[in-house]
């Protein structure tokens, strides 16, 4: 089987799309990976053998798709420009890039040889609002005859979001044109909850599945170390107001150390954050809030960690976007058998799951913070409590034999039924 990945972001093992689909995809035979993506980036797997970057800069430069190899990478702060840009997502500059697109200059023999020489039996496309992904995959698809399946993690295609700007719902209402022609154009769309299967299912009529990632049920974590000072730990993106709601567990975690250190918060992320930020969080005593480590070393210092901390944004339009998602940390927070600090909007697909199956310590409201973790510090038993009730759902839900071989027989029924017509 030879599985065609088009996605915007790089394969990075340490980043959402790249972490679940090496969990998905290690290990399996007789099954050869290739990666189209779609900015300036560098990636980092071992899974994946075979990549092609297409970006603005490339396209600018007249040499419009270029191969790269997979690189472990050195972690260094974002550039000025790519600070800047993460920090103010403002429309126009969204639509600059899909200018940059428009000029179709990425339809280029360099791209026509890659596809032809991996010659791929399926192509499998991470959805994004951006139209020029879409554009490309329809584009690979319809050239070279190959079937194509789709996955979509965030609330890409509803108009159940929140802006005043009239830029921001033209532009929506472009993006899901192109998100509705890739989605209809595949034999299955691959979403993260249940949530969003049951919403997006009465949007297309292409058959939507769920699809997450697995625990790996026959490995035991490493035990606890319990000592006196409990360890919080937080490791990811903290874009779209979820520092915000870290920030709220840092000051209330500073409150409780105000006679002495019971509790310390170690922060890492890759997201750019404003120096009144980071002055916020360095005056949180216990905090320390650090640039974002290999993956490897993400995992060993949740294993050396009593609680894992997961956050969502309180800020209506941020939640929206991802009332959907179901991030991948947490079902890496469930394997590791460590206590789960959840928090966030009730309503986002995450904390839904989490407070249904009572798995996590959770915290609604930002009023809600300071309790949860005053119960954790005062009641030890309460962090043991929920760090085996995490790992059972984990094993019970997130099965990743069962879900692996599900995925796989489901691509491989794809192709046989594309070959048959």
């Amino acid at each position: 089987m030879r599985v065609l990945v088009i996605s915007n972001s790089e394969w990075d093992d340490s980043a959402s799309f790249g972490n679940t689909f090496t969990n998905l995809f290690a290990g399996v035979e007789d099954l050869c990976l290739a990666n189209v993506f779609c900015r300036e980036g560098t990636p980092d797997t071992k899974t994946c053998s075979r990549f092609l970057k297409i970006s603005e800069r490339t396209i600018l430069k007249g040499e419009p798709a270029v191969a790269v190899s997979a690189e472990r990478k050195v972690e260094q702060g974002a550039s000025g420009a790519t600070s800047f840009f993460k920090k103010h997502r403002w429309t126009i500059f969204f639509w600059a890039r899909e200018l940059i697109w428009a000029t179709n200059r990425w339809k280029c023999k360099a791209l026509d040889d890659f596809v032809r020489d991996f010659a791929p039996d399926l192509i499998l496309l991470m959805i994004y609002p951006y139209s020029y992904i879409n554009k490309l995959a329809l584009y690979i698809s319809k050239m070279f005859n190959v079937p194509m399946v789709t996955h979509v993690s965030d609330d890409d295609y509803s108009l159940r979001q929140r802006s005043w700007s009239p830029l921001y719902w033209l532009n929506r209402l472009y993006q899901r044109k192109w998100i509705k022609r890739a989605v209809e154009n595949s034999r299955a769309l691959y979403c993260m909850t249940e949530m969003q299967m049951e919403e997006y299912g009465r949007y297309f009529t292409t058959p939507c599945k769920l699809l997450v990632k697995g625990v790996d049920t026959g490995s035991e974590p490493a035990p606890r170390v319990s000592e006196s000072v409990k360890r919080f730990f937080y490791a990811g993106n903290l874009g779209d107001g979820r520092w915000k709601s870290l920030l709220s567990v840092a000051r209330a975690l500073s409150g409780l150390n105000r006679d002495g250190v019971v509790a310390t918060l170690d922060i890492f992320t890759p997201t750019p954050l404003s120096e009144g930020a980071k002055r916020a969080f360095s005056a949180c005593r216990g905090t320390t809030l650090s640039g974002k480590i290999p993956y490897g070393e993400v995992c060993r210092r949740q294993e050396s960690s009593d609680v894992l901390v997961h956050v969502e944004s309180f800020v209506k339009k941020y939640a929206l976007r991802v009332r959907h998602s179901f991030s991948t940390k947490i079902v890496d927070y469930l394997a590791r058998r460590r206590c789960v600090l959840a928090v966030g909007p009730s309503f986002v697909a995450s904390m839904d799951y989490l407070m249904r199956k009572d798995c996590a310590v959770t915290a609604t409201s930002e009023a809600e913070i300071s309790a949860r973790l005053n119960d954790l510090i005062s009641r030890p038993g309460m962090i043991e409590e929920y760090a085996d009730k995490g790992y059972e759902c984990g094993k019970r839900d997130f099965d990743l034999s069962k879900i692996r071989k599900a995925f796989i027989d489901d691509l491989g029924r794809v192709i046989d039924e594309s070959s048959a017509n």
